[in-house]
């Protein structure tokens, strides 16, 4: 998650007419995901609630992807459901349900891949070759991307600089191929996440074309030990990112980008290893992957021409053009980047001959350090996301709703989001003001609950965020004020809670994170929390089912309200 630390006095207001506030834990809230349509889930279910009510805790944030997606659920299911809900009322836990995914959206692409946030791909030149129309344009490939040549410890092609905390060395003893590999040896002194090396490389691309970076990597000690990829415009906005962890043996990663308006780009590599560890890069490569993860829907046509202006038929010239990996029997909500490139065939009675070329204009689904989002105003997305609302409402009448508004990377390239003219922040906030419009419309007395990120301007609400277009600021304003923010921002805490305490809302301090670290931090934070109005309390969140340390959380986290 992308932090931004803004000046500190944006907390200052936030208390200066009111004193010193006190910690309120009213709401000693928990995180549970599971699939009910699953008995092992559902008895994991009712083990964490029994435990969290043990230990003190009187709400649940629940996630089913199940329960998010379709307009019904099978008898089966809702019998499953109405259990977890019906133990949660009886130990005195508020079931509050997430819905509305925008950001982490693979529940809802399961059901329909088409509703994706696309990015538009333009004068894409295909060739007919042996009957396949294949992505022909020359590609500049990437110098010493083997890393088989170095000036002292920095390879061959490279720009950048490292940090005293590791040492760089080319490495022909362990390569994936070639003559040698690039070699990051972490230091006792290393920090996971800090310091490490950083090189960039310029490169030639296309405007409006989709490539694909990869590279091979191992690691010792691979845990912690990371690699980012990063593609910069000239401007050095970032318009690609995305991040491994690395494996013990050798493994192929790949990245996807859209080249947006650009002719030049760099090439940004960051490698953060742990102490002690060994980190090894080596074949690097850049492709044109052209129709790959093409997205096909009304608002998003295919123009297939010749460069006389000639304009070729979908169905006669060339058959359906469609990414055929994507097929019921394999997709499961997640774009695959590291498939082979489509190739559509010509028609019987085409008009294409072989050797000649045409250039193609289409959509493709946008993809940020590989997940995918989806366009809010799409009008089946629209649909889909009326009748879970309705559904999910009417099935837990719940008194808080999660509106599941986290992790949008990319957002506003879509035909269905440009044509509002409106800024990604701005789009943020008209759906959010639409969905509780709508939420309150089948239960008035609802309340919202918003994770933090996407409106806070020390975290991801930024001028500059991955793919958004335009602006991501500004999507508080469409957030209501009697809505409950969920506060992730560990980095900035003062600058942040002090953000919307100053805006009035009240929040929860979203903490532990599978990360024991968390467990006795969450005094620390709520310390900071104390100077401020509308704190009213803590969430203990696992995405691995760790509920182990509820009991202590909590503990600590009454004695930091103290």
């Amino acid at each position: 998650m992308l932090t931004l630390c803004l000046a500190t006095a944006i907390f200052g207001f936030s208390h200066s007419s009111h004193g010193l506030a006190s910690i309120d834990t009213s709401y000693k809230w928990f995180y549970l995901q599971a699939d009910l349509s699953k008995q092992p889930d559902v008895d994991k279910a009712t083990k964490a609630i029994d435990s969290a009510a043990q230990a003190g805790y009187n709400g649940v944030i629940f996630e089913d992807a199940t329960l998010e997606t379709g307009p019904t659920v099978t008898p089966a299911y809702n019998a499953a459901l109405q259990q977890i809900v019906g133990q949660a009322k009886r130990l005195n836990i508020e079931l509050i349900p997430s819905i509305s995914p925008i950001g982490s959206a693979e529940a809802f692409l399961s059901r329909d891949p088409s509703i994706v946030e696309s990015m538009p791909c333009k004068s894409v030149r295909f060739t007919l070759t042996t009957g396949l129309l294949k992505p022909s344009e020359p590609v500049t490939p990437i110098v010493n991307g083997g890393f088989d040549a170095f000036t002292g410890d920095l390879p061959t092609g490279f720009t950048g600089t490292h940090q005293l905390d590791v040492k760089v060395a080319q490495d022909t003893a362990v390569k994936h191929g070639g003559a040698s590999s690039l070699r990051v040896d972490g230091q006792p002194t290393s920090v996971a996440g800090k310091g490490g090396v950083a090189y960039k490389q310029a490169l030639v691309v296309r405007p409006w074309h989709q490539y694909r970076i990869s590279i091979w990597t191992k690691a010792t000690k691979a845990v912690g030990a990371s690699l980012d990829l990063s593609i910069l415009s000239s401007a050095g906005r970032q318009i690609g990112f995305m991040r491994w962890n690395n494996t013990p043996d050798w493994t192929k990663n790949d990245m996807l980008f859209n080249s947006q308006d650009e002719t030049n780009a760099s090439l940004s590599i960051v490698v953060q290893p742990v102490p002690d560890a060994q980190v090894w890069l080596d074949d690097l490569t850049f492709e044109d992957v052209g129709l790959l993860n093409i997205t096909r829907r009304g608002n998003c046509p295919v123009v297939i021409r010749g460069d006389d202006g000639v304009i070729y038929n979908e169905g006669l010239d060339v058959n359906k053009v469609v990414d055929p990996f994507y097929t019921p029997a394999n997709w499961t909500g997640r774009f695959d980047i590291s498939h082979a490139t489509p190739t559509p065939t010509v028609g019987p009675i085409s008009r294409i001959h072989e050797g000649q070329s045409v250039l193609m204009d289409y959509y493709a689904a946008a993809i940020v350090d590989g997940g995918a989002t989806i366009c809010p105003n799409e009008s089946r997305t629209r649909a889909a996301l009326r009748a879970e609302v309705k559904k999910v409402v009417g099935l837990t009448h719940p008194h808080f709703v999660l509106l599941k508004i986290s992790n949008v990377r990319a957002l506003g390239w879509d035909p269905g989001c440009e044509a509002t003219g409106l800024t990604a922040g701005e789009i943020i906030s008209k759906f959010v003001k639409d969905e509780t419009g709508l939420i309150r419309s089948v239960d008035k007395s609802v309340q919202i609950v918003l994770p933090s990120d996407m409106f806070d301007p020390n975290d991801n609400a930024l001028d500059q965020f991955f793919l958004m277009k335009g602006s991501a600021a500004g999507s508080i304003k469409g957030v209501p004020k009697d809505a409950i923010i969920l506060n992730s921002n560990f980095t900035h805490p003062a600058e942040s809670l002090g953000f919307f305490a100053g805006q009035g809302y009240q929040q929860v301090l979203w903490g532990y994170n599978d990360n024991a670290d968390h467990i006795k931090s969450i005094s620390d934070w709520e310390k900071i929390a104390g100077n401020m109005q509308g704190i009213k309390g803590y969430a203990y969140v696992t995405r691995t089912g760790d509920y182990s340390h509820l009991t202590d959380f909590s503990q600590f986290a009454a004695a930091g309200a103290r």
